[in-house]
């Protein structure tokens, strides 16, 4: 699992396939688009976290760094209501994903999480404590 998400992260085969999408776009390419054309797009496209779970595959890291841990601080996605995604709508929609994968998924993301968080207070950058997501 870690191998999978190191190379995620660190490979470059799709760095040029990269795109700005929308909301219409995920509804129009049911299933489409790659992992990180994913990542990018909850970055840098501002899409619904709703739309983004019912349209594509997604990962169980992406499931929980991004839709349901990223989506309940409000970090990613386009309207309140994609704050009060959770496990179960995960579970209903990305069908392929077992609560077993998002358990062990939420350890290693918070995980990553606190690290980050660490070095944006040591950095001065962040004054809020590390919020806490119960399953």
């Amino acid at each position: 699992m870690l191998k999978a998400v190191k190379n995620f992260f660190y490979g470059n085969e799709n760095k040029n396939k990269i795109k700005d999408i929308d909301n219409v776009d995920l509804l129009k390419n049911k299933y489409k688009y790659s992992e990180e054309q994913i990542v990018y797009s909850i970055k840098n496209n501002n899409i619904s976290l709703r739309i983004l779970s019912r349209s594509q595959h997604l990962s169980p890291y992406i499931c929980v760094k991004y839709v349901i841990y990223g989506g309940s601080e409000g970090k990613y996605g386009d309207c309140n209501a994609d704050k009060l995604l959770d496990i179960n709508d995960i579970l209903l929609r990305q069908p392929h994903i077992t609560k077993e994968e998002i358990s062990d998924m939420y350890e290693f993301v918070y995980g990553e999480e606190k690290k980050e968080l660490k070095e944006l207070i040591n950095m001065g950058k962040y004054d809020r404590p590390m919020p806490i997501v119960l399953f």
